[in-house]
């Protein structure tokens, strides 16, 4: 009897211990989401926060083809910010089917993020970048990193956004 008590104890302390560090995991991922949200608002409130949302991006970046030469690729992208958060999407002109989700958050006048082609669970296609927010809101230029599907490398190159004013 004693043993069987005993068991069940360490069973249910077991199981209180692996939810208890999952659920700990989860809220702290969510405060962070949260502190992102919630100080940028502040910020942009009571500071001044680098805005980038809306819908008239044009991103611009070179990209080896299948034989290697580089093409000049083309895309628009439409981004929401929340606070610091920031999150859109966009597609590429030349193909016209090559949607993609982009996350990323700002950090004083940098935008940091990633993006990845929409509903594809493959790493070809996905990528990240760093841009220099300028003064005027309207440019933005950095560097990108992806996994090409043509060479089967992680490629980069010079990546430059601007919207109209």
């Amino acid at each position: 009897m004693q043993q069987a008590v005993t068991e069940m104890t360490y069973t249910s302390d077991l199981i209180f211990n692996v939810s208890g560090s999952i659920l700990a995991g989860i809220a702290i991922f969510l405060l962070r989401e949260i502190w992102w949200v919630l100080s940028g608002l502040f910020l942009g409130f009571f500071g001044n926060l680098t805005n980038v949302a809306g819908s008239n991006w044009t991103a611009t970046y070179e990209e080896p083809d299948a034989a290697g030469t580089l093409q000049t690729v083309t895309e628009e992208i439409t981004l929401r910010q929340f606070g610091h958060l920031v999150r859109g999407s966009g597609i590429g002109k030349a193909t016209g089917d090559r949607n993609f989700v982009v996350k990323g958050h700002i950090r004083r006048n940098i935008f940091v993020g990633s993006y990845s082609i929409s509903g594809s669970r493959k790493t070809k296609g996905s990528g990240s970048f760093q841009l220099f927010v300028e003064g005027n809101e309207r440019n933005m230029l950095g560097w990108c990193m992806w996994h090409d599907a043509d060479t089967d490398r992680v490629e980069g190159s010079t990546y430059r956004w601007t919207r109209p004013e």
